[in-house]
């Protein structure tokens, strides 16, 4: 118990502390915005209601403290097509070892060829250019007691804007507590706690179609000034409300506080039918665009291997509706 209070502490104090804040709502202040991006069809499938729900490879991305639910090795690929075109892929493996859980995890983020524009050619330069972001990492998780995992991740971040490209590294740390009281859990995760990205370089300022400075006849030149990344702080329950011997159904909610934006909640189920079939659904409160979404999933054991197969649709309001599958490998 001693070790729970210990690890919780920081949570407790952080957590607060940053959901006041100072009342504003700081939109288009934060940049690695990709780092918020929701990976895996299961917890998307759930209304992103995962914190407290993850026991797979999917974990790195949601509460490192979960992948202690892993019994042998575990591995997931996920594959997205995010907003105008944009491609979004990411793996994860975990192994369980004697002395705790390991694993790799990595995302890329492809925007595609787009058109390039300045102030001089509105309607493109007939140049094209792309945006790219990367993670990869690894994370490490351990049980502490029968009851409360702990795990963390470190992981190098970089954005490739082609003409710049930033380099930053951060943290991830959560916690997972089995609360003994039927099958309630908590979950805590604080995700992408590190320095500010540093562009390097020097870039030029254009003032009516010229970057000429009138009273002194030179290039008006300026350099990048730094951002910081998408510091989140998660608090998620789940609790299974029906455990017949072939069917399960999962209830979770979440709290997530992102630095630029008010908190959203996130309300999701799952029903297993024999650990076979699943159907899921969910709902976020308080989110810009749309906040519905369902999925589905087939797991099928394949000897020693557990196939599992998922797809998920999230509504985005006025914006293009996202689908994600995502194909894992239990072993």
């Amino acid at each position: 118990m001693k070790k729970f209070l210990v690890i919780l502490l920081p949570f407790l104090l952080l957590f607060p502390i940053h959901l006041t804040g100072d009342g504003l709502v700081k939109v288009g202040s934060i940049g690695a915005k990709f780092l918020d991006i929701g990976i895996g069809s299961r917890p998307i499938g759930m209304g992103e209601a995962f914190t407290a729900v993850a026991d797979d490879a999917v974990s790195f991305y949601w509460n490192p403290a979960a992948l202690t639910k892993i019994e042998g090795k575990d591995f997931s690929i996920n594959d997205v097509e995010w907003i105008a075109d944009i491609r979004l892929v990411a793996g994860a493996y975990c192994q369980k070892f004697s002395f705790g859980n390991l694993g790799l995890f990595v995302e890329l983020l492809d925007s595609g060829e787009m058109l390039e524009t300045t102030e001089s050619y509105f309607d493109g330069t007939g140049k094209t250019f792309r945006f790219q972001a990367y993670q990869a990492g690894i994370g490490y998780a351990k049980m502490l007691t029968d009851k409360f995992s702990f795990g963390f991740n470190l992981k190098g971040i970089r954005e490739d804007y082609t003409h710049v490209k930033v380099n930053n590294f951060a943290f991830d740390v959560g916690t997972l507590y089995d609360t003994g009281w039927k099958t309630l859990r908590l979950g805590m995760a604080m995700q992408n706690f590190g320095p500010e990205m540093s562009p390097s370089g020097t870039y030029k300022i254009w003032q009516g179609g010229t970057n000429i400075d009138p009273s002194t006849g030179e290039e008006m030149i300026n350099e990048f000034e730094p951002y910081s990344m998408p510091l989140l702080f998660r608090i998620g329950f789940a609790m299974d409300f029906v455990t017949l011997p072939n069917q399960l159904l999962t209830a979770a909610f979440d709290i997530v506080h992102p630095p630029d934006n008010n908190e959203r909640y996130n309300i999701g189920m799952e029903y297993s039918f024999l650990k076979i079939l699943f159907i899921r659904g969910g709902y976020g409160i308080n989110r810009d665009e749309g906040g519905l979404s369902t999925g589905c999933g087939f797991n099928y054991r394949v000897k020693n291997t557990l196939v599992k197969l998922d797809y998920a649709f999230a509504d985005f309001g006025r914006l293009p509706d996202i689908h994600r599958v995502s194909v894992g490998y239990g072993f």
